[in-house]
């Protein structure tokens, strides 16, 4: 597998991990995601804005907040409608589908995933396995997450073979692995974790979801085989916190291993789910947010 070439690896640039981690970005991020994505009215007139900016110096950043909205607004795209209508649902297929093509422009791996996101829940697995297979392979040693530790190291973009004109923001979607955002009732995060998105937004490593995902599209093709392999990956990669955020792995352990531990329960193995859902409390012990608790009580109560 894959994990078995891992080693120390030098990264490639200090100043673009300075970009990605500053105090700025963060607040625009928290100003931005404030917008209620499901208020259609209030996304076309973000849409509208961005576009009609034509200031050259800001073209590639407002292409990523537009990226970023459109994989929020999507989540809120309603795919299997109650009124047994074929049309209607082939347009709301055709529209989340579109809207998804340019959710893929923010960073190099989770606008794919979510992507992959939507096959999966239309039931197109193999689809979903091919662009998940596709974005295991760009999670290398060599990108960078937020919040990781560049200190003590030598970076440089000679590998990318990248000129000076090439902007900040054009390097996160190539260097950049930024988590998976699934709103609150998010309509794209698999059925498995509706749990998780009820009570707010749910935040999961991307490359601990691509497994999970994997996981899942292999299970219901009656894999049994790839199932234990991705399970077996997906132990490893939470075991060595490959590709998790240093000051974010706190958040996003909790749901690695309540991730983990849902693996488990699916493949019968009530021991191990019981263990994994344990660690997760054990790393993030609120009742309110951390959905281990109520999956633990479930388990008692068998």
């Amino acid at each position: 597998m894959w994990m078995n070439s891992i080693e120390p690896h030098t990264l490639q640039t200090i100043e673009l991990a300075k970009t990605i981690n500053s105090t700025l970005l963060y607040t625009a991020d928290y100003m931005f995601n404030a917008i209620p994505k499901q208020d259609t009215i209030k996304y076309k007139k973000g849409i509208h804005q961005i576009i009609s900016c034509h200031q050259s110096s800001l073209k590639y950043l407002n292409t990523n907040y537009l990226s970023v909205m459109c994989g929020q607004y999507a989540q809120y795209v309603q795919l299997n409608s109650s009124r047994n209508n074929n049309k209607h649902e082939y347009k709301q297929y055709k529209s989340c589908l579109c809207t998804l093509l340019q959710n893929i422009h923010h960073d190099a791996v989770s606008g794919w995933l979510m992507l992959a996101s939507f096959f999966y829940r239309v039931k197109q697995y193999s689809n979903a396995l091919q662009i998940i297979v596709y974005s295991i392979s760009k999670c290398t040693p060599k990108k960078v997450c937020r919040n990781m530790d560049m200190s003590g190291s030598q970076y440089r973009f000679s590998d990318l073979q990248l000129s000076k004109k090439t902007s900040f923001v054009q390097l996160w979607k190539i260097m950049l692995v930024d988590v998976m955002k699934f709103t609150r009732n998010s309509l794209l995060i698999p059925n498995e974790l509706q749990m998780e998105v009820e009570n707010g937004v749910y935040f999961i490593s991307s490359i601990v979801y691509a497994y999970f995902l994997m996981f899942l599209c292999h299970y219901h093709l009656n894999n049994f085989g790839q199932c234990l392999d991705c399970l077996h990956t997906l132990q490893l990669v939470i075991a060595e916190h490959y590709l998790i955020d240093k000051d974010s792995s706190f958040s996003l352990l909790y749901a690695s291993y309540d991730i983990l531990g849902i693996a488990f329960q699916l493949l019968r193995d009530s021991e191990s789910a019981r263990q994994a859902f344990m660690q997760s409390v054990l790393i993030f012990p609120d009742q309110r947010y951390n959905t281990s608790f109520k999956r633990l009580t479930l388990m008692n109560s068998l």
